[in-house]
């Protein structure tokens, strides 16, 4: 059976590679206020991380 891929690897490293220029990383992941409102909803440490990483992830696929 032939293995079938979706994506590349360049695309793969393009879609999900965190980028490591300064400007690019501040840009990306800073929360905004309206962001930080999200996360301050959450009751537990762990659900209020994991809003935030979830923001900066859909900023940065964006």
């Amino acid at each position: 059976m032939r293995k079938h891929e979706l994506l590349s690897e360049a695309e793969r490293e393009q879609l999900l590679g965190i980028p490591i220029d300064r400007d690019d990383l501040a840009r990306l992941y800073t929360l905004e206020p309206h962001d930080i409102d999200q996360v301050r909803l959450r009751r537990e440490d762990r659900n209020r991380l994991g809003v935030a990483l979830q923001l900066a992830l859909f900023r940065h696929l964006a």
